[in-house]
């Protein structure tokens, strides 16, 4: 998640929210550990869920972040402006 946001000028500072799958009860410690460290003080809002599988069966976490929008006047943002949706 930090080379993601890394490669558009951001930190886990700018993550709102992280939720969280994880396939088995028993690495909830763990995943916590891990998550706690991976935020540091960012502390975004979480959820996580217990699920029966993933996308792949080999895979145990799955991560989605969300982070904020940063204003076009923002110096850091690098992303082209959004284009909308015309009406007809």
């Amino acid at each position: 998640m930090e080379a993601v946001l890394e490669e558009s000028g951001m930190t886990m500072q700018d993550v709102v929210k992280v939720q969280g799958f994880i396939t088995r009860t028993e690495d909830l410690a763990e995943y916590r550990a891990i998550r706690n460290e991976a935020v540091g003080d960012a502390r975004p809002a979480h959820t996580l869920l217990v699920v029966a599988a993933l996308g792949r069966p080999e895979w145990l976490v799955e991560l989605e972040g969300h982070r904020r929008e940063r204003l076009r006047s923002d110096p850091k943002n690098h992303r082209a402006p959004k284009s909308g949706r015309r009406r007809r």
